[in-house]
């Protein structure tokens, strides 16, 4: 009956992503999120996604039983007004009564306090956080050090063993390499994102560990596309759209 339960809970939730437009169809977001959560287990846990943007991954955390999930949408006050009102509507429609929860601040500011995170996500932002020192990660310290700085402020917010994950597009693309635009997705710049080894060494020097990189494929493909595609050469040609995962390393 639980189980019949959380299923009825998790389709819920699915039509009522699909009916307020937050994603495609309900195929592509199940694999969506199978991808996003592949491997963690989100029950009892606290969850927060930074640049949530209207509650998509938040409001799947609170539904497979997260104690609770937080929405933070780090581009500050006025620009993320429109969310929190697609936010509420989208938590209504699901559940009202869902441990989920939307602020309006940048992640620098909301983890300031003392907080405790199971799971941290942060799909397609990462590079959003601090888009000038993103741009000039490789080239300048002090971009660097502002990156540092802000992984240390995650990695302080969570629990030993906790996890981080991040996804976004690396720099190193075929069409960028050309100068073109991408047929798969025209408006990105691709200068102002980072490769995930990058990611990488950062999250690393920050005090994560496990870093896993693994690179996508469009959901259409389904799994079979995920096992026969999903790798760096394929990506290069493709969106070169990669998942990061790491833990918090657990406390002696």
């Amino acid at each position: 009956m639980q189980q019949e339960s959380s299923n009825q809970a998790l389709d819920r939730y699915i039509d009522a992503a699909i009916e307020q437009r937050l994603y495609s169809n309900p195929k592509n977001l199940r694999r969506h999120l199978e991808y996003i959560f592949a491997g963690i287990d989100l029950r009892d846990g606290n969850v927060l996604d930074i640049g949530g943007g209207a509650g998509l991954l938040a409001m799947y955390a609170a539904v497979c039983g997260a104690r609770s999930a937080v929405c933070v949408e780090p581009e500050g006050a006025g620009a993320s007004s429109g969310l929190r009102s697609k936010f509420e509507r989208f938590k209504s429609t699901v559940n009202p009564l869902l441990p989920v929860t939307f602020v309006n601040a940048t992640i620098q500011s909301y983890l300031e306090a003392e907080r405790r995170f199971d799971v941290i996500v942060c799909a397609n932002a990462i590079n959003h956080l601090n888009e000038g020192a993103c741009v000039r990660l490789q080239d300048d310290p002090a971009a660097e050090q502002q990156y540092l700085s802000l992984f240390g402020l995650i990695n302080r917010a969570m629990n030993p063993a906790g996890w981080f994950v991040a996804t976004d597009c690396g720099r190193s693309n075929f069409f960028a390499a050309l100068s073109m635009k991408s047929p798969f997705m025209p408006d990105i710049e691709w200068h102002k994102h980072q490769d995930p080894q990058v990611w990488a060494g950062l999250l690393e020097r920050a005090g994560f560990s496990g870093v896993t990189i693994r690179w996508s494929t469009p959901n259409t493909l389904g799994r079979l596309g995920r096992v026969v595609l999903g790798n760096q050469l394929v990506a290069y040609f493709l969106l070169s759209h990669f998942r990061l995962s790491s833990r918090k390393a657990r406390e002696e």
